[in-house]
């Protein structure tokens, strides 16, 4: 796999390593090579769906090709059964694009709006580490060395959370309300992260 790309390209790639990896196991004209001939068409019609997409890319249109990958792996191993483990950490990683994929929209539709509520020191930290301008992009997220760029998102967003929490707290101000929503926040993005093994580093006070 590429260390970078967005998760377009990971699933091409994902696809089209498995399918070079166990073509040569099946014959012409079988069950078993119709079967990957059909994973390589979804990828010519995933590519040709993300050139019309052009600057509105984004999350929504790219699931549907995410879910049909998750469903048509899983008969993988009923037709290359010598194949079984392959496929199911293909799937696997698929999986984990759809996942990463919903983070990513929902992190779009519901952070916006409290982005405007949070003191300026947090949302300044936000901004510098270009949380603001992912959550309003429409495009996929680049990704390289290190962590998925969903979840690094995510967790720089739980820190800025956190930190207009710990400015308000130590200046003994109280919003119920909006404190109550921050925390909730929080400990589902906290939440998710430790499902991937990740963790929100603790803002500096």
């Amino acid at each position: 796999m590429a260390t970078t790309g967005t998760l377009h390209d990971e699933l091409v790639d994902e696809l089209r390593l498995l399918v070079d990896g166990l073509k040569d196991d099946t014959e012409r004209g079988s069950g078993a090579r119709e079967y990957l001939n059909g994973l390589l068409r979804d990828v010519y019609v995933l590519e040709e769906t993300a050139k019309s997409a052009g600057d509105s890319e984004d999350g929504g249109w790219i699931a549907p090709f995410v879910e049909t990958a998750v469903v048509k792996l899983g008969i993988g191993p009923t037709l290359l059964p010598q194949h079984g483990d392959a496929f199911k950490a293909t799937r696997g990683r698929v999986s984990d694009l759809l996942a990463r994929s919903e983070l990513l929209a929902s992190l779009r539709s519901e952070v916006p709006e409290l982005l405007g509520k949070l003191r300026p020191r947090a949302r300044g930290r936000l901004e510098k580490a270009g949380v603001v301008a992912a959550l309003e992009s429409k495009r996929l997220l680049q990704r390289q060395d290190g962590p998925p760029p969903e979840a690094a998102l995510a967790a720089r967003l739980a820190e800025g959370l956190a930190l207009h929490l710990a400015l308000d707290l130590a200046e003994g101000k109280k919003d119920e309300a909006l404190h109550g929503d921050l925390r909730a926040r929080i400990t589902r993005l906290e939440g998710g992260l430790s499902e991937r093994g990740a963790t929100a580093e603790a803002p500096a006070q």
